[in-house]
């Protein structure tokens, strides 16, 4: 259906940019795209040459990270959750105080929301600026919530329903990720991480470092004990805490927490040498 149109195009596109694939690389980035166009057709057939244009410098990378046998497969999402920061540094966007480095922070979001929704990507715009408008809808999802608490809401409400799209779910009560359960004085990690002592590019390092290790235990999915890594994560790895009363605040064996503390410093390592060494 496509394929005399879309040849004729990768030929255009190969003289006009200087491509120089041989037969053969035309002939399979002409196969690439017609069985994206026929996965996902366009409605305009002006948008073929940009469609074959972002396949050819995107599918190799879209299709690596949508496979987890692909040697580069951990690099490609690495490099994609520093895209994200990236943008978020470029637009000047820092959570600051009050932050919740937890499933509710943007750059997990949109994290997650590129994770699911990228095997359906049609290459209707570069991989990057389909990177930088998920995390842009994230921190706008992000904003609406913390108005929402500020007016007596959840804070987590859902802005979209689609399966393909992570939104944080409504909760009961709030944790915040350096809050220990039973504290009078409810300190926020951003409280922790402000400190005056700090110079603001220490400042700067120390909120990447919160960010790489939050995006780490994020990763955890596998953990028997996930939903109490992701809640206690700070305050166990950055904070000097009872363990053995937090465990039976929690219902849970002391030896546990202390066996998820290890999995925890096992998984965030290089992080925090950097946090104490800081």
């Amino acid at each position: 259906m496509y394929a005399d149109t879309i040849g004729d195009i990768v030929s255009q596109l190969n003289r006009h940019h200087g491509w120089q694939l041989d037969g053969a690389g035309c002939q399979l980035l002409c196969q690439r795209s017609c069985e994206i166009l026929q996965r996902n057709p366009a409605s305009n057939p002006a948008k073929y040459p940009d469609i074959v244009t972002n396949i050819y410098h995107d599918y190799a990378t879209v299709a690596a990270a949508c496979d987890p046998q692909h040697p580069h497969h951990e690099i490609i999402w690495v490099s994609i959750m520093d895209e994200i920061l990236s943008w978020y540094r470029c637009k000047r966007f820092s959570l600051g105080n009050g932050s919740q480095l937890c499933e509710h922070s943007p750059d997990l979001v949109a994290y997650e929301n590129v994770k699911r929704s990228l095997p359906q990507f049609r290459f209707e715009a570069r991989l990057r600026s389909y990177i930088h408008t998920i995390a842009d809808r994230a921190i706008i999802h992000w904003w609406r919530a913390k108005d929402a608490k500020k007016h007596g809401g959840s804070g987590g409400r859902r802005i979209h329903e689609s399966a393909n799209v992570y939104t944080p779910k409504p909760q009961d009560q709030t944790y915040y990720l350096s809050q220990s359960s039973g504290r009078d004085c409810q300190r926020e990690l951003g409280d922790t991480i402000a400190s005056p002592d700090l110079l603001p590019h220490e400042h700067v390092e120390r909120c990447e470092l919160q960010r790489h290790m939050a995006a780490e235990v994020h990763a955890m999915v596998d953990d028997p004990l996930y939903p109490i890594a992701q809640q206690y994560w700070y305050a166990l790895l950055c904070e000097d805490n009872n363990i053995t009363a937090l465990a039976k605040q929690l219902g849970l064996q002391a030896n546990e927490l202390y066996n998820l503390r290890d999995r925890l410093r096992r998984r965030c390592k290089p992080f925090l040498v950097q946090w104490f060494l800081a």
